[in-house]
């Protein structure tokens, strides 16, 4: 159970987003079922759906689901949102929601092509962030980021768990200008790298009390 201040998994099923009738069908798995309602103010680099590449077992993201700030150029995401996050590792999930309190805060240049994010646990969650440090740098390509992780960063290279490690966001859906959604080259890749793997689980983007499970599809709410 999620504790009191953390109410953001309540109410939304965890679902299975592959359906046994067309389980590489990834863009209409994002449609279904995670937050696609777009944000006219979010830059346009940041907009869309992203695949994290080389962070299994979590592969979905989008920051649409984020809080937005303009003005300061501020995004600020809670973790295992419903509808922002997806993982083939369903403890994984089940701990995002306990914890769901975490957040991402962005903070990103003028250009929107270099951020900087902070994580943050608040009092009630015993997970220490402080020695945590990410980044994330635009590529040529607009869809991929390069997301570099530090380890310890408040410490330093003396500190033995001192490290890093980074992994690749790959953009593979957007809504176009009319509203309508496009898949990116990266789309492929994607759906062919999760050709073999089970089932990848999220919260699902609508309440549990207005949504049914598609055909094929199996939602657990989680009490």
């Amino acid at each position: 159970m999620a504790c009191s201040c953390c109410p953001l998994g309540l109410g939304h099923p965890m679902v299975n987003m592959r359906s046994s009738d067309a389980p590489d069908d990834w863009l209409a798995a994002i449609k279904a079922h995670m937050y696609t309602t777009p944000n006219p103010e979010m830059h346009a680099n940041l907009r869309g759906i992203f695949w994290m590449e080389g962070n299994a077992p979590e592969h979905i993201v989008t920051l649409e689901a984020a809080d937005y700030y303009p003005k300061s150029r501020h995004a600020i995401l809670r973790t295992y949102a419903p509808g922002a996050w997806a993982t083939e590792a369903k403890k994984n999930t089940l701990g995002g929601h306990q914890n769901s309190c975490c957040i991402y805060d962005f903070k990103f240049d003028p250009d929107f092509k270099f951020g900087v994010i902070q994580p943050w646990v608040c009092m009630c969650c015993a997970c220490p962030t402080g020695c945590l440090y990410f980044t994330m740098e635009q590529k040529e390509d607009p869809h991929v980021w390069n997301r570099q992780s530090t380890l310890c960063h408040a410490c330093g290279p003396k500190c033995p768990c001192y490290g890093s490690g980074s992994y690749t966001l790959r953009r593979v859906a957007v809504r176009g200008e009319g509203g309508e959604w496009e898949t990116t080259p990266h789309m492929a890749a994607m759906t062919e790298f999760l050709k073999d793997k089970g089932p990848v689980w999220a919260f699902d983007a609508a309440p549990a009390s207005k949504k049914v499970a598609p055909e094929g599809q199996s939602m657990e709410r989680i009490e």
